[in-house]
């Protein structure tokens, strides 16, 4: 048991290094981070943040952006959107690969071969025992693929063989052919032959269209997010300024208490409403921590690597954007001319009928795969022979060796169920994209026709609630005339003021509620700035 102590020691060590070693980042995480920071602060003011940054914030730092400004950032470091750019890319290296079958290319070889017989019988003064023969070959081709299914070959040949028979005439041999392959059934035309091509650049295309229509969604996500944000920092602000009035009520009621005008009762239920109020406070700037994470994710992902880089980090969206109390005016919109301005700008509605062309061409080029093989060769060759590489050449110059040949292959696969399952495997894609096609077409109709109600109801929303917000704003007013003169109970003032609260936080969601119903006009007919 002993001779194992040592071993034993030293895997206790071994983990308890390992638990203490710091948390390995990422890598480039602080230079992103920083990045991050200047940026957001570079929207703000035009600065970036003071280096070195401090390890621990003693207090949140707040920092005012607005709508254009996020959207700004967002297009540079969006996750969501820098994927999708990676995909263009990656379909447009697949387009160039698609295109190298018809690349030129040349090809080379080079053998040396050593034979040695013994020479069993001779002719007369043969006084050899063994043939000994060395045959040095090398040649040279270029290859021209076409898309119409036609390959042609230019080659060189040379060949040098040393021997020791004596009948061995000429010691260099030299060729040039010229040979066509032009496929006649399987493969023959460009519906074959330039199809993956073409499909390619097609899907290159449908990738450029799903980029910019991702670029729409990422516009309309941050304005969803930025508006979620405003939202809760408009709520906040409400809360925040009842909350005085609530403070104002509690001394207000004291101090009748102490002149005999009000009852300990009255007092308890100023403090109750404030109370609750602090608890709502709270809920509120939950909200806008809340928010304003989902909203920096969106824009700025890597600042948020400041909860791990420091000590009671907290960095605040608050938006510069802010209501005015004119309600908006209704204005009808023609919904045929946006619904038709919309099928022609959707970068959605692009993609889905390029991915349809694809899948045509994909049909025809597997209806050309069924067919059987039959290749037609025809090649011809000019050989020359001489007593050096020189002589070679000018042989071939004099035409004395020939050769020409034509031939013609054919194969027919007896069952050929591979091929016949990828035709129908196309048709079916083509039924498929072809009703993707005709989805998405009623999406973005559907999208225009409820963003343009959601306007029309947004602008309703907007009035009556504004409406309400001020007659509950008398109300509650009235109550606390009434019970200044003792005529209310405090009962009755806090029913009032609960319904003069909610109606301000509902006009508040109301106008939220417009604003995104424009944006998603905007997001439907593909307008929104990019």
């Amino acid at each position: 048991m002993m001779k194992f102590a040592p071993f034993l020691c030293l895997a206790i060590a071994a983990l308890i290094g390992c638990s203490t070693l710091p948390p390995v980042e990422p890598s480039g995480v602080p230079e992103r981070f920083y990045r991050a920071l200047d940026s957001l602060k570079s929207q703000e003011d035009g600065t970036g943040f003071e280096r070195p940054i401090q390890e621990e914030w003693k207090e949140p730092v707040v920092l005012s952006v607005g709508l254009s400004g996020c959207l700004e950032l967002a297009q540079e470091n969006n996750f969501d959107l820098l994927l999708e750019e990676l995909d263009s890319e990656l379909a447009q290296a697949r387009a160039i690969q698609a295109g190298a079958s018809t690349d030129t290319r040349i090809e080379a070889g080079l053998s040396v071969e050593r034979e040695e017989t013994l020479i069993d019988s001779r002719f007369a003064n043969d006084d050899r025992d063994e043939n000994k023969t060395t045959r040095q070959n090398a040649d040279v081709s270029l290859i021209q693929p076409f898309e119409t299914g036609t390959t042609v070959t230019l080659r060189h040949s040379l060949r040098r063989i040393t021997t020791n028979n004596p009948f061995n005439t000429f010691e260099w041999a030299s060729g040039i052919s010229l040979a066509v392959e032009q496929r006649l059934l399987d493969g023959f035309g460009f519906a074959s032959g330039s199809a993956d091509r073409l499909i390619a650049e097609g899907e290159m295309q449908a990738s450029h269209f799903d980029l910019r229509a991702r670029r729409q969604t990422v516009n309309f996500s941050v304005a969803n997010a930025y508006w979620d944000l405003v939202l809760a920092w408009e709520d906040l602000r409400v809360l925040q300024r009842q909350r005085g009035v609530d403070q104002a009520r509690v001394d207000r009621e004291t101090r009748r208490e102490a002149e005999g005008l009000a009852t300990r009762l009255d007092v308890l239920r100023a403090e109750s409403t404030l109370a609750t109020r602090e608890r709502e406070i709270i809920k509120a700037e939950y909200e806008t921590y809340k928010r304003s994470d989902a909203l920096l994710k969106a824009i700025s992902p890597d600042s948020l690597h400041g909860y791990q880089r420091i000590r009671g980090y907290r960095l605040e969206i608050r938006p510069r954007e802010a209501f005015t109390e004119e309600a908006p005016e209704w204005t009808p919109i023609d919904v045929v001319g946006e619904v038709r301005r919309a099928l022609v700008q959707r970068d959605e509605l692009k993609a889905a009928i390029k991915r349809l062309e694809n899948t045509g061409l994909r049909v025809k080029q597997r209806e050309q795969d069924v067919l059987p093989d039959l290749n037609l060769q025809l090649s011809g060759e000019l050989g020359g022979n001489g007593d050096d590489y020189g002589r070679a050449l000018d042989s071939i110059l004099d035409n004395d060796n020939s050769t020409l040949f034509a031939g013609l292959t054919f194969i027919i696969p007896l069952q050929n169920s591979a091929d016949r399952a990828a035709q129908r495997i196309a048709e079916v894609e083509q039924e498929r994209a072809v009703l993707n096609a005709r989805e998405v077409e009623i999406d973005i109709i559907i999208e225009v026709v409820d963003a343009i109600r959601q306007i029309e109801s947004g602008v309703k929303g907007v009035s009556a609630a504004k409406k309400a917000r001020d007659l509950s704003q008398r109300e509650y007013e009235a109550e606390v005339n009434r019970q200044d003169n003792g005529l209310g109970t405090s009962f009755e003032v806090d029913q009032a003021e609960s319904d003069f609260v909610a109606a301000e936080r509902d006009l508040i969601a109301a106008r939220v509620v417009h604003e995104l119903a424009k944006l998603a006009l905007a997001r439907a007919t593909a307008t929104m700035a990019e």
